[in-house]
């Protein structure tokens, strides 16, 4: 038939794991809003998490 798609370069896997990252990351903040947000939690807590994500802890 058409045989194998081309394998991705070296660069192109990079890219993507970046975005997969950069997703997850992503996908978990937006977790933890909704998890604040529906708990009625205090804005100081929010405000550590912040603090804490955007510093990579």
């Amino acid at each position: 038939m058409f045989g194998a798609p081309p394998q991705p370069s070296k660069k192109e896997l990079e890219a993507a794991e970046a975005q997969t990252i950069t997703d997850i990351k992503w996908t978990a903040a937006s977790a933890v809003v909704l998890y604040f947000c529906t708990c009625g939690k205090k804005k100081q807590e929010m405000k550590y998490f912040w603090a804490n994500f955007c510093a990579g802890g």
